[in-house]
């Protein structure tokens, strides 16, 4: 099977609606020893995807050995990620107000829209500034744009709207804080779908490197299992590069991911005609 045959297959199955327990398709590993043979291949993929999609596209690309295993800085690089270039993504309300929450219950004194700013490993600094300011609207600020501490952020009524539309973004409100991580890529993927649904933006994510999350003390939680539930959760083709093929589809990561085995990650278990797993090597050869 040709890389663009998968590529037609897995944009052609995210037409059809997840239910959050069923088997995903769309994650496509490029493994070898070669990190500039993976890197090109990639961005194979990604023209390939380009090709293929009517509506506007955009590519988030994010270097997760530069992530520090921190889970946090991914998910703000991935929020200013879907910022850059000419076609940055619509409004995130959901996924904005996920973070915003999360942000304020675990770090009550330091303003979010400030540290992404700063913190330059997030991206392009335009990008950084985009999505600070999208996370300093004026309905999570006050008067002089400083964020809202937590309880009056909680009593919002816009975060009452938005809870009574989405309601894992109520789990991130009321549910304990150390579970809240692995909730937050469902709030983007709840955005990205309404706006696929409005043909305004086709998503792939690039990560490359993700072999160097793998950590001798995994636990849900971590930046591997955010990044899984990253994959599994938006509506998005999602890329991954790695030395090794990942294994997602391992029952001995049951432990470890919340979303874990062949029956999820179908095209991961191995070699084949109809895998998803791509040799970097073999592919260029």
């Amino acid at each position: 099977m040709t890389l663009g045959t998968v590529v037609a297959r897995m944009l052609a199955g995210l037409d059809e609606p997840w239910n959050g327990t069923g088997p995903r398709r769309n994650v496509i590993c490029i493994h070898g020893g070669d990190p500039a043979a993976r890197s090109r291949q990639s961005e194979v993929v990604q023209r390939e995807a380009h090709a293929r999609r009517r509506a506007r596209t955009h590519t988030v690309r994010i270097d997760v050995a530069a992530m520090g295993r921190d889970p946090e800085r991914y998910l703000l690089a991935l929020r200013a990620g879907l910022q850059t270039g000419p076609t940055p993504t619509g409004d995130l309300p959901v996924f904005d107000a996920g973070l915003l929450i999360y942000w304020a219950r675990r770090y009550p004194t330091v303003s979010l829209a400030q540290v992404v700013t700063r913190r330059t490993v997030l991206g392009p600094t335009t990008a950084r500034l985009r999505a600070a300011r999208a996370l300093a609207d004026p309905a999570w600020t006050t008067p002089g744009d400083m964020e809202l501490p937590w309880p009056q952020l909680a009593e919002t009524p816009a975060l009452a709207s938005l809870r009574q539309q989405c309601p894992v973004l109520d789990q991130v409100v009321t549910g304990r804080l150390d579970q809240a991580l692995p909730l937050l890529p469902n709030l983007l993927g709840w955005d990205l779908q309404r706006q696929r649904q409005r043909s305004q933006v086709e998503v792939t994510v690039v990560l490359e490197a993700v072999d160097a999350v793998r950590s001798l003390w995994p636990r849900l939680g971590d930046l591997e299992d955010v990044i899984v539930c990253t994959a599994a959760d938006l509506p998005a083709l999602i890329v991954v590069t790695s030395q090794s093929p990942v294994d997602w589809a391992s029952p001995q990561r049951a432990l470890y991911l919340h979303h874990h085995g062949a029956a999820r990650w179908p095209g991961l278990l191995g070699s084949g005609p109809d895998s998803d797993l791509i040799d970097a090597a073999e592919d260029a050869a």
